[in-house]
């Protein structure tokens, strides 16, 4: 699996540097300098990463990389990263050897291409910065997610127009034709999303069929098919919830399942109050509409030649193995788990009662840790560290299971290096570290 996701990064680099070979191929104007030929290569480069950008988030539910999403998720944000630097490098560098290179962007000189250009380096630079400092801002999840993709798309279409504008590379029908297809591509993966998603699941609506409170002010809430099969879907995957009338709104939340991917007539997803749209979930109407998009997601528990499995949750990092284990437990999976959850206190353990019920249908093992026991408390204390791992690992053929992790940065850090110091293989290591909302 390494092998092909170096692969896919590999095919990124191409894509993403394939304006390169496109001016370069003729008609070509002479050289210019090697730091002007320079700054108009990264600048090609960086509005191609931009596009590139909406095709990494647009929700395929057959995503061709063998990914998890919560990675490709990272990868989009650190190349949100880079392609801001290429961008505004193009023009800085531009300038550092051309003063009339500023001319540009100065709307005494023409005021519309002027306008345009500090509205695309403004816009770019808020992309960037909403999202890296969203929650610090107080900006709602809705609204960044709706301006995100606004200004995302304002910034490639002024790409688009300057450098069909300054023409000196993009002279012929069919050069202008191919950053046309680039940019009209990238903004058609948004409408697809943003569009064509809710059109399609507007046809298989659900019914909110039940919410009931957990511990640790988490909630699970149950959703019905209404005049369908249902959804068919992996233990381990998320799905986008919408709440509402229709599926036309800002309010589009993804979850992992929690229940059994046995059970189509009803699927649930235990959520924590976090946001507002998790805290309000104690105000929903049993009754009411709901839309599901999906499944998506990697992280899923389907080989058949593994021995066991090795599940690693802290909190509410548990949602996707509660849905592996009752999975495993409606299909009498004969396999070994072995289960480690972490929580802050003993009310904090979601599902603590149906675990012990479990431990009577499956092979399971299940080890709790707190950060804060009450005096009484006779399991182990502390962090989920390196040495609890080793210590209550499967005596035998380790490095045939599969291991899972899913929980709060330093919980997956530690954990992954604590496996990887035990000599268990990488491609049985399997992280989740979704956190896009």
């Amino acid at each position: 699996m390494h092998r092909r996701t170096a692969l896919w990064v590999a095919i990124y680099v191409v894509v993403v540097a394939m304006p390169l070979l496109v001016v370069w191929w003729p008609p070509r104007p002479p050289g210019r300098g090697v730091v002007r030929e320079f700054a108009v290569a990264i600048g090609f480069v960086g509005l191609s990463m931009m596009a590139v950008q909406f095709v990494l988030v647009g929700r395929l539910r057959r995503r061709v990389p063998p990914v998890a999403t919560d990675t490709i998720w990272q990868f989009h944000r650190h190349m949100g990263l880079v392609a801001l630097a290429f961008v505004l490098a193009h023009p800085l560098l531009l300038g550092a050897i051309d003063r009339e290179t500023w001319t540009y962007l100065d709307p005494t000189v023409d005021w519309m291409r002027a306008t345009a250009l500090w509205a695309a380096t403004i816009s770019l630079c808020l992309v960037v910065g909403v999202s890296l400092w969203r929650e610090r801002l107080g900006l709602s999840y809705e609204w960044w997610r709706i301006s995100h993709g606004a200004l995302a798309s304002l910034v490639v279409l002024i790409g688009l127009a300057h450098i069909t504008q300054v023409g000196h590379y993009v002279r012929s029908i069919w050069h202008q034709g191919y950053f046309g297809l680039l940019v009209l591509g990238a903004l058609g993966f948004l409408a697809y999303v943003r569009i064509g998603k809710p059109l399609l699941t507007r046809r298989v609506p659900y019914t909110i069929a039940g919410i009931r409170e957990e511990p640790g002010d988490v909630w699970t809430l149950s959703l019905a098919p209404d005049g369908h099969d249902g959804l068919r879907f992996e233990a381990g995957q998320y799905g986008w919830i919408t709440l509402a009338d229709s599926p036309f709104t800002l309010q589009q939340h993804p979850y992992s399942f929690s229940s059994s991917a046995e059970r189509q007539d009803r699927v649930e997803f235990t959520i924590k109050a976090l946001g507002d749209f998790s805290r309000s979930l104690g105000e929903r109407d049993v009754g009411g509409r709901a839309f599901l998009e999906g499944p998506y997601g990697t992280f899923v528990f389907t080989s058949p030649a593994s021995r066991g499995a090795v599940f690693i949750a802290g909190g509410i990092g548990i949602t996707p193995f509660v849905s592996m284990l009752r999975t495993l437990a409606d299909r009498h999976d004969p396999r070994h788990v072995v289960l480690f959850y972490g929580n802050e206190r003993v009310e904090d353990i979601v599902f603590r009662d149906e675990l012990e019920r479990l431990k009577t249908a499956l092979h399971l093992d299940v080890h709790h840790v707190l950060e804060k026991p009450p005096p009484d408390w006779d399991g182990m204390s502390g962090f989920i560290t390196g040495e609890i791992i080793a210590r209550h690992l499967p005596e035998q053929g380790r490095a045939d299971f599969e291991y899972y992790i899913c929980g709060p940065e330093p919980l997956i850090d530690a954990a992954e290096h604590a496996l990887i110091s035990q000599g268990m293989p990488l491609d049985r290591l399997h992280s989740e570290r979704f956190a896009i909302v």
